[in-house]
């Protein structure tokens, strides 16, 4: 038998394997149980995942909503601190500058009483004289004559003689060497000039 015929009876047997009966379609294979179970969870896992996804995004944003918030709030508290204790400190000069020993020019009084409400430390209070910038005051050291107390001129000083009113000073250094202070100063007024200034320093 030639390779032809045996293709040919191969082609008929598997077409017809009866002659004369009706042709069998071969079924079609369906999905099995574990690819469905597969797309079934996927079908599941993936809104669940996207909504988990949208949640922490929600979450995130309203974090960083928080952050931003607090960041703008931040310098104004800083600045309202400041001007409390710039406040507190003014006060405390001016109670301090209407003791008669001003008046009088009884400064040795006036270091006495500038030392007893020097509690804290890195605190100073100082009494300059407004025109020559002589200290006249240092309550951190022993009183002695104005003489002998070097003059320290600094930026705010021409500034409170010609506006009158207390201000705070920028950082300057400190007499302590790589220290820094700022302080609180105020005018103390004879016959509607600034005869003085005091000044509270904060280091």
């Amino acid at each position: 038998m030639s390779t032809q015929a045996f293709d040919a009876d191969v082609d008929v047997r598997v077409s017809d394997p009866s002659p004369g009966a009706p042709a069998t379609e071969v079924p079609a294979r369906g999905v099995s149980t574990r690819t469905y179970l597969v797309l079934l969870s996927l079908g599941l896992s993936v809104p669940l995942l996207l909504f988990a996804g949208y949640l922490i995004w929600r979450e995130a944003a309203a974090a960083r909503a928080l952050v931003d918030i607090e960041l703008r709030q931040v310098p104004r508290q800083i600045s309202l601190f400041i001007d409390r204790e710039f406040a507190n400190h003014v006060t405390l000069l001016e109670a301090l500058a209407s003791s008669p020993s001003v008046v009088q020019r009884d400064f040795a009084r006036f270091h006495e009483q500038a030392r007893s409400i020097r509690t804290l430390p890195g605190v100073n209070i100082t009494l300059r004289d407004a025109v020559s910038g002589r200290m006249l005051v240092n309550a951190r050291v022993g009183y002695g004559p104005p003489e002998t107390v070097p003059i320290v001129v600094r930026d705010h000083d021409a500034e409170i003689i010609r506006d009158k009113r207390p201000l705070m000073s920028n950082v300057y250094p400190a007499s302590t060497r790589g220290a820094h202070s700022v302080a609180a100063a105020i005018p103390i007024l004879e016959n509607g000039e600034v005869a003085y200034r005091s000044e509270e320093h904060t280091s």
